[in-house]
């Protein structure tokens, strides 16, 4: 599991993952899954300026825009996932 770039405090129950496009090493990704039964709070702050934004993608949620670091929920046994935006 790849954790560079990104700080994420989160639950016990909870891992994550930081993914960076192969032709755009400019923007990152990161996936926080929840393995426990219970819904879990973390925080997600992806490395570079502070003031950016993401996209917060959980299933069967409408998608989102946060600014980072971001304060999330994660349902129980399941993920989001934090996708940087481009400036444009």
């Amino acid at each position: 599991m790849d954790t560079i770039g990104a700080t994420v405090k989160c639950g016990e129950n909870s891992r994550f993952s930081v993914f960076e496009p192969m032709n755009d090493k400019t923007r990152k990704a990161v996936v926080v899954v929840n393995f426990g039964h219970e819904e879990e709070d973390a925080e997600v702050n992806i490395e570079g300026d502070q003031s950016r934004k993401a996209e917060l993608c959980i299933p069967f949620q409408k998608d989102t825009t946060v600014l980072l670091p971001a304060k999330i929920k994660v349902p129980a046994r399941t993920y989001a996932v934090l996708v940087q935006l481009k400036d444009r």
